[in-house]
């Protein structure tokens, strides 16, 4: 091999490295924001209003999946006859079915599917009442995290 040769074939492999150093670079930056994009959405919390209903069941149950503590506000959480109810129960047992170690035939909770699910929590809320919106409020507030009262 002649030195001409050498000297190109040299900085095709440096040109390969610093692309391969770039791309590894960039894979671990983007690692590193999933997790802290998990993280601040693990505390992050929204109400969602008229839950019974198909347009607000679909935004709770999207926040969810992307990982968000979703206030649901229904107008009577306690009916078994309740279509939204019986869709959140489900989700509820699902995930019981999912966290169980037990269970062998579910996925596995470290996976991130998994893991970047929130939770839902049932409410009454009336939004056309003033008195139910107060109740509300004070309910979600007991509901959150300590030092988390949703004021700024």
């Amino acid at each position: 091999m002649d030195a001409e040769t050498g000297a190109i074939l040299a900085l095709q492999i440096l040109a390969l490295c610093s692309i391969v150093a770039a791309l590894l670079a960039y894979l671990m930056r983007q690692s590193r924001n999933a997790t802290d994009e998990y993280e601040s959405r693990n505390k992050r919390h929204v109400l969602v209003t008229s839950c019974d209903t198909c347009v607000g069941l679909q935004i709770a149950l999207a926040l969810y999946e992307a990982g968000y503590k979703v206030f649901a506000g229904l107008l009577d959480p306690t009916s078994p006859n309740s279509p939204s109810m019986k869709i959140l129960r489900a989700i509820e047992q699902q995930k019981e079915r999912e966290e169980d170690p037990t269970d062998t035939n579910h996925g596995n909770p470290q996976d991130p599917e998994v893991r970047a699910r929130g939770q839902i929590v049932p409410l009454e809320l009336d939004s056309t009442r003033e008195d139910s919106l107060r109740a509300c409020l004070d309910a979600v507030r007991a509901k959150l995290p300590a030092g988390e009262d949703g004021k700024r």
